[in-house]
């Protein structure tokens, strides 16, 4: 009875709506490190999934789950990094960049387990990846090609490499780079030996 009735009464732009933004308001307060009610958001989140598809058929891919909230919400936590990433970038070095970065994405992820479906994890972690390091991928490949060549740092290099890795083709560069500096270091050392004898 209760969902014949949400499907008929509540399922209409303005309420869907209105339920969302007060859902991201909730998470919004958590991203900032306000106090936000993650459990009142999961029993919420609970029922957009028992809801199934608007027609009824739980396995759709128009479920009131994904069209209510997991869109567009992955979607808003996309920008809202995304100019999160450009203030940080904006106010670090590349070296506090890759920290900060490296834990927003961890909270995020963190946080989002206390109330998102298991399956939209991966949707989130890919937004904020490509927030955090795609769109912030020069910068970041110059740095991290810097601690290549660098003597030092090598707990930063280590720092820079965990979190490129997350995103697909963004270490190719860097690659080459050490795989360049292994080859003049090696034909270095090679010809120094003979030199030697």
């Amino acid at each position: 009875m209760g969902m014949a009735e949400w499907r008929e009464g509540v399922q209409c732009p303005k309420v869907t709506q209105f339920l969302y933004e007060a859902i991201w308001k909730e998470i919004l307060a958590g991203r900032q490190g306000e106090l936000a009610d993650f459990g009142l958001v999961k029993e919420v989140l609970q029922i957009y999934q028992q809801l199934g598809d608007r027609d009824g058929d739980e396995q759709s891919e128009r479920s009131v789950y994904v069209t209510d909230f997991a869109s567009p919400f992955v979607r808003h936590t996309y920008q809202f990094y995304l100019h999160e990433a450009e203030d940080l970038m904006g106010q670090h070095d590349c070296s506090g960049y890759v920290t900060e970065a490296h834990g927003r994405i961890s909270h995020e992820l963190q946080s989002a387990t206390k109330y998102a479906a298991a399956d939209t994890i991966p949707l989130l972690c890919g937004a904020c990846e490509h927030a955090f390091i795609a769109q912030q991928a020069e910068p970041l490949q110059r740095y991290f090609e810097e601690l290549l060549c660098s003597e030092e740092s090598r707990e930063e290099l280590w720092r820079a490499f965990c979190l490129l890795r997350r995103v697909n083709g963004i270490l190719d560069k860097g690659r080459r780079s050490f795989q360049d500096l292994v080859a003049s270091s090696g034909s270095e050392a090679v010809g120094a030996f003979f030199e030697g004898e």
